[in-house]
């Protein structure tokens, strides 16, 4: 291949690359690589033959052929999430740090807070972490109207062999946290699943490890419900 004399010459300096348009490029490449990442884990998903298969072709693998590692891994498992969901400082540390971390709430009096977790506690203790600034709560008072939903949120053709008149409910938790004095983790106090007067108070040493782990996934699908209604205000 022959040049001509002066070509190189010719070409733009790499300073007069306008830096938006780089800028632009570089952005298109990394949406597509996104784009074609995600349509393949779609593919991936709707091919499973199981569920946990289905589960499992979410993620992109961190290696290719078990030792090269990918360039496309978009979607990495949440190994810590994975490891730790079922403690109860994750189970804290995510509504903070989580999808929705705008309903936790640091509490400046009692009132904020129900009585039957101020009777269950008692006064003392929490005016004390109210006063230091470590007790910390989340009250989804928007859902209390929606504890029935009549519509089930899902097509009624989902809904297989379920009668229509047979109502999903859902609750409308309160949820107190106390922040240690290291300042540095929460940890869950107690949960209030009813709104009624004398509702229990749910806590690990009142429950069992199975119904324990009920309660707290009651409160994550609540928060999951108000996630979605306030992103669709």
């Amino acid at each position: 291949m022959k040049f001509k004399a002066g070509t190189f010459h010719d070409l733009p300096k790499i300073h007069q690359f306008a830096p938006k348009k780089f800028a632009r490029l570089l952005l298109r490449k990394l949406h597509a690589d996104v784009s074609f990442g995600l349509l393949g884990r779609e593919r991936a998903v709707l091919k499973a033959g199981s569920a946990k298969e289905a589960f499992d072709a979410i993620y992109t693998k961190d290696k290719l052929l078990g030792f090269i590692p990918n360039p496309f891994n978009i979607l990495p498992r949440p190994a810590h999430v994975m490891d730790h969901w079922e403690e109860d400082k994750e189970f804290a540390r995510q509504f903070l740090t989580g999808t929705n971390p705008v309903m936790i709430t640091v509490a400046k009096d009692l009132g904020q807070i129900s009585d039957n977790i101020v009777k269950h506690f008692g006064k003392a203790k929490l005016q004390g972490l109210v006063k230091s600034k470590r007790l910390f709560f989340v009250s989804y008072d928007d859902l209390v109207d929606l504890q029935a939903n009549p519509h089930k949120a899902y097509p009624l053709p989902m809904n297989w062999g379920a009668p229509a008149d047979d109502d999903m409910h859902f609750y409308a938790p309160i949820v107190v946290f106390e922040l240690d004095e290291d300042r540095k983790e929460l940890d869950v106090m107690g949960i209030q699943l009813e709104r009624d007067r004398d509702s229990r108070v749910y806590t690990r040493e009142t429950c069992g490890e199975n119904e324990w782990l009920f309660i707290k996934s009651c409160v994550t699908t609540s928060d999951s419900q108000m996630h979605q209604w306030v992103s669709h205000l």
